[in-house]
C-alpha cells in the first residue's frame, strides 16, 4: 500500500468524496477538511506528506493555509486548487512556496501525475540525506551542488577518495569545477589543515617549469642569485592540484614520472634528493589518451596519475541540476554585492536556464547570474535580465509555448477585449500562465496599468516589462505607455 499521506482541504463535499474515493483507490492514505480551523487541527495533530487545498473556504483562504504550511510544516508538499478564472491566485500561491496548482474541475490524471511527481522528488530527497549521513557532519562535499544520480555519484566518489594519499586525476569539460573537486578532497583529507597549492600549468613560462615543481638551487641558470624551493616541498603533506596538466613540457614530464614513482625529487642544480610528502591531484579538460597517441603526453605519465579518475559531467547532461546550482550561486552573488539583494528567480527566467545548453557549464551560469545582479533593478531575477544570446539559444532549444488565440482586435476607443477563458487542453507554462493572469487582469480593469500592478503585486514597471515582453500592448488602455514613456 502506497504510504504518502494527503489532506485534502474543500468546503465542496461532493468534490472531496470523488477525489477521496480515487485517491484511496490509488492507494494512498487520504483524509480531509472542510474550513481553515479544521485543516490547522489536521496539520497540527499528523503533517501529510501533500496537501490540497482550494482557495475559498467558509472561514478564510487557502493562502493564509499555505503560508502556515510554509511556516510550520516544511516536510509538507501543498498543491494549490483554484477556479479558471482566478488564475492570478494560482500565480501568487506559486511564488508564496506551493509546488503546483490544478484548475477546477479537476482531473484525477493530471493530479496523480502531479503528486507522483513530488513523491519521486521526496525520495530522491531522502537518497541526499542518506548520502549526507554517509559523508559524515563535514559540509565540504556539499559544495558539490546538484540533485541529479550522476553528480550523486561524484559526490560519493569524491568522499572515498579524499581518504585516500592516492594520485587523482579529475576530467571534464571547461568550466564543470575541477578546482572545486580538488579542493573538497583537500578539505575531506586526513589533513585538511596542510596546505592546498593550485597550479595553472598552462601559464608557467616552459623554460622555468622544472624549477617552479623542484626549486633550484643557487647558479643553477642565469638569474637564480638564491636558493628557491618549489612547489613540490611548499605544499607539504598537503595537496599540489596540476590544473591543465597536459600542458606540462615533454621533459619535465619525465622527472614527474620519477617523483611519482619514488616519491622523491631533486631541485635544478642540487645534488640532495627531498621526499615527496603532498599528495598530487590533476586535472585536464584534453583527452589525455588521443594526446598520448599524438606523442604529446606520456603514457607511463598517465597511468601513474591516473589511479583514481573522477570525471565531471557537463552541465547540460544534467539539467536538474541548473536550477539548484543557479540558487547557490545566487546566495554567494548576494554576498559579494551587499548592495543588492536578489530573492530568486522567476518561473519565466528558470524557464529558460533550464532549457540552455550551458557549453561553458557552472561558469558560464556564474557569469550569467553575474551579469543579471549587474544589469538588474527588482529583487527577482527575470528573463529579461538574462544576457540576450542566452535567451535566443534557449528560445530555438525548447519548444515555444502554446499561445492562447488573441481576441478579435478592439473597434472603437474603451472596446476592450473579454477576459480569455483557459481550457482544459492548454499547456500549463508558467510563462503562459503569467502571461494569461496579466491579460486577464488588464482586461477586468478596462486597461489600468496602475491597477492592474496593484492587484498583481508587481511594480508598475515591472508590469510595463511584462507587458511588452508578452505583446499585451493591446489590452493596455488607461495609463497606456509609449517607448518614451517607459520608466
Amino acid at each position: 500500500m502506497n504510504q504518502t499521506s494527503i489532506l485534502l482541504v474543500d468546503d465542496d463535499i461532493i468534490l472531496i468524496e470523488g477525489m477521496t474515493r480515487q485517491l484511496v483507490r490509488e492507494g494512498y492514505q487520504v483524509r480531509n477538511a472542510q474550513t481553515l480551523a479544521g485543516a490547522a487541527a489536521q496539520l497540527a495533530a499528523q503533517p501529510p506528506d501533500i496537501a490540497i487545498l482550494d482557495y475559498y473556504l467558509p472561514d478564510g483562504v487557502g493562502m493564509d493555509l499555505l503560508h502556515l504550511i510554509r511556516k510550520d510544516f516544511p516536510t509538507t508538499d501543498a498543491i494549490f486548487m483554484t477556479a479558471q478564472d482566478k488564475v492570478q491566485l494560482a500565480v501568487e500561491a506559486l511564488k508564496a512556496g506551493a509546488r503546483d496548482f490544478l484548475t477546477k474541475p479537476t482531473e484525477i490524471e493530471h493530479l496523480l501525475r502531479i503528486i507522483r511527481r513530488i513523491e519521486e522528488e521526496r525520495a530522491l530527497q531522502i537518497e541526499n540525506r542518506v548520502l549526507r549521513m554517509r559523508i559524515g557532519a563535514n559540509p565540504a562535499a556539499q559544495r558539490l551542488i546538484g540533485k541529479s544520480p550522476v553528480i550523486q555519484q561524484v559526490r560519493d566518489l569524491v568522499t572515498r577518495a579524499a581518504q585516500s594519499r592516492s594520485t587523482v586525476l579529475i576530467t571534464g569539460e571547461s568550466g564543470t569545477g575541477k578546482e572545486l573537486v580538488s579542493r573538497v578532497l583537500h578539505e575531506l583529507s586526513p589533513s585538511p589543515s596542510s596546505p592546498y597549492v593550485p597550479v595553472e600549468c598552462s601559464s608557467i613560462n616552459p623554460n622555468l617549469f622544472e624549477s617552479e615543481l623542484f626549486g633550484h638551487v643557487k647558479g643553477s641558470f642565469t638569474g637564480a642569485d638564491r636558493n628557491r624551493d618549489g612547489l613540490f616541498r611548499l605544499a607539504g603533506e598537503g595537496t599540489l592540484f596540476l590544473d591543465e596538466v597536459a600542458e606540462i613540457p615533454p621533459a619535465v614530464q619525465a622527472k614527474m614520472l620519477r617523483a611519482l614513482q619514488e616519491r622523491e625529487y631533486r631541485p635544478v642544480g642540487g645534488s640532495e634528493y627531498y621526499r615527496l610528502k603532498a599528495r598530487i591531484v590533476a586535472a585536464t579538460n584534453v583527452d589525455l589518451q588521443q594526446a598520448m597517441r599524438d606523442g604529446r603526453f606520456r603514457e607511463d605519465l598517465f597511468y601513474r596519475l591516473n589511479v583514481i579518475r573522477i570525471s565531471l559531467p557537463p552541465l547540460r547532461v544534467r539539467p536538474m541540476d541548473i536550477i539548484p546550482l543557479a540558487e547557490h550561486l545566487i546566495v554567494r552573488l548576494n554576498e559579494q554585492h551587499p548592495g543588492r539583494k536578489v530573492h530568486g528567480l522567476t518561473p519565466a527566467a528558470a524557464q529558460i536556464l533550464e532549457a540552455y545548453k550551458w557549453p561553458g557549464n557552472v561558469r558560464e551560469l556564474d557569469n550569467c547570474l553575474e551579469h543579471c545582479f549587474a544589469i538588474g533593478r527588482d529583487e527577482w531575477i527575470d528573463a529579461n535580465d538574462l544576457p540576450e544570446m542566452i535567451r535566443q539559444a534557449a528560445a530555438g532549444e525548447q519548444r515555444p509555448p502554446l499561445e492562447v488565440p488573441l481576441p478579435a482586435p478592439r473597434t472603437a476607443p474603451g472596446d476592450f477585449p473579454a477576459p480569455p477563458q483557459f481550457s482544459e487542453d492548454q499547456p500549463r507554462t508558467m510563462a503562459e500562465y503569467e502571461r494569461l493572469a496579466i491579460k486577464q487582469t488588464l482586461a477586468e480593469l478596462h486597461g489600468s496599468i496602475p491597477e492592474a500592478a496593484e492587484r498583481l503585486q508587481v511594480g508598475k514597471s515591472t508590469l510595463y516589462r511584462k507587458i511588452k515582453e508578452y505583446g499585451l500592448e493591446e489590452f493596455a488602455g488607461r495609463g497606456r505607455f509609449s517607448d518614451e514613456e517607459t520608466p
